[in-house]
């Protein structure tokens, strides 16, 4: 019975023991964990690194809108240039990417086909000389019943027949680029001249000397790029908050850092069914129309739904992409100052500031504004 006794007093002295080993590594391993959030710096290390504290301010922020978009010009600053009758190009005076003004000629060409249409012209009006005389005179014989009537019905419809005919003939000439008068006066062409009908640049040129050109060929594109404008797709999710005259931040995609601005001009009212999107037209300013081009696409950030959130400056978060923490001050003593780490929630952005979410953890702390990356490096730096 002794022996038993013993035994039991040993067996519970071994479990106090274990139990109070195990204690003490729980509470080492929670102390080290407090200490590894916790980075303390001297005064010297504060005034390198350049710390700044600031805290949470209240700021203005919009919802922001993704889309994408592409710069266009609206159809009447775009002109397709063909030849009215077909001939062949004799000289191309301008090259692409040239600046051209209205009425610039752009090519020369040439065929018989338009010395027989300035003949046949000359021609008909010839003969409408001669059926307005005898209308004329058949008109002042009927009223002196000299004539009969059927004479000068058959004079009167001579008369309105050739009419048409060179009034038909003239509008193909003037089509031509040629003038009407100057063709009845017996000057012919054997050449005409394609002229731009806008100021522009010269988009594409496909008028190589010596190439027939028929009026179904566009020989010539001509771009004004005075009126550019940025067409948006917009989700139909997102385009109930998308109204006029709301700021649009965008940038070409491989160049995010060169941003422009614009301004939401028209919200479009169709859907198209085939990605869900409708389309918003933006300007922007003048100054940024020398760095685009028709045809470039762009992102763009729609800033909507302006409120008032809790924000600190971008640089003051410290994060890996999936969390993130800012450095708060803890205590100080004798000059050397404690910050931890509290985690946050991030929301949208603008200029520099990030709304956080969880804004009531940091409601009253100091927040480390400059210098966040200089203790994060500290507070993970091996210990010795």
């Amino acid at each position: 019975m002794k022996n038993h006794w013993l035994e039991n007093l040993v067996f519970t002295s071994l479990f106090a023991v274990l139990v109070s080993c195990t204690n003490q590594n729980d509470t080492s391993e929670n102390t080290q964990k407090i200490l590894e959030e916790i980075v303390s710096i001297t005064p010297e290390q504060e005034k390198n690194a350049g710390i700044v504290l600031d805290s949470l301010r209240s700021i203005a922020i919009d919802e922001e809108l993704l889309a994408n978009g592409v710069v266009e010009v609206p159809p009447q600053h775009l002109a397709s240039v063909s030849v009215p009758m077909a001939g062949y190009v004799k000289k191309s005076e301008v090259l692409t990417g040239q600046h051209v003004h209205k009425g610039d000629v752009l090519a020369t060409l040439h065929h018989p086909n338009y010395i027989d249409l300035q003949q046949e012209l000359a021609k008909e009006s010839s003969k409408l000389t001669f059926a307005e005389e005898e209308y004329s005179r058949q008109k002042e014989m009927l009223s002196g019943f000299v004539t009969a009537k059927r004479e000068f019905q058959l004079a009167e419809s001579n008369y309105k027949t050739q009419k048409a005919t060179v009034k038909a003939l003239e509008e193909k000439v003037k089509l031509l680029g040629i003038s009407p008068e100057k063709t009845k006066r017996g000057e012919i062409y054997s050449h005409i001249q394609l002229r731009s009908p806008i100021d522009g640049y010269v988009k594409s040129s496909a008028a190589s000397i010596g190439k027939f050109a028929t009026p179904e060929m566009v020989l010539f594109e001509i771009i004004d790029i005075s009126h550019m404008h940025i067409e948006l797709k917009v989700f139909e999710k997102d385009i109930a908050k998308v109204e006029k005259g709301q700021k649009v931040v965008f940038y070409q995609p491989n160049s995010e850092t060169r941003k422009m601005e614009g301004e939401i001009w028209l919200v479009g009212k169709n859907l198209d069914p085939t990605n869900r999107t409708v389309g918003v037209h933006v300007h922007f300013d003048e100054e940024n129309a020398g760095k685009l081009l028709p045809g470039m696409y762009v992102s763009a950030r729609i800033e909507a739904n302006r409120r008032k959130v809790l924000a600190i400056p971008e640089k003051a978060v410290v994060g890996n992409g999936k969390s993130y923490f800012v450095f708060c001050l803890k205590n100080e003593s004798k000059g050397t100052k404690y910050f931890e780490n509290v985690p946050v929630e991030l929301g949208n952005r603008v200029n520099n500031w990030v709304e956080i979410k969880n804004a009531s953890t940091l409601i009253g702390k100091q927040i480390v504004s400059e210098g966040a990356y200089y203790l994060n490096a500290e507070m993970i730096k091996p210990k010795e």
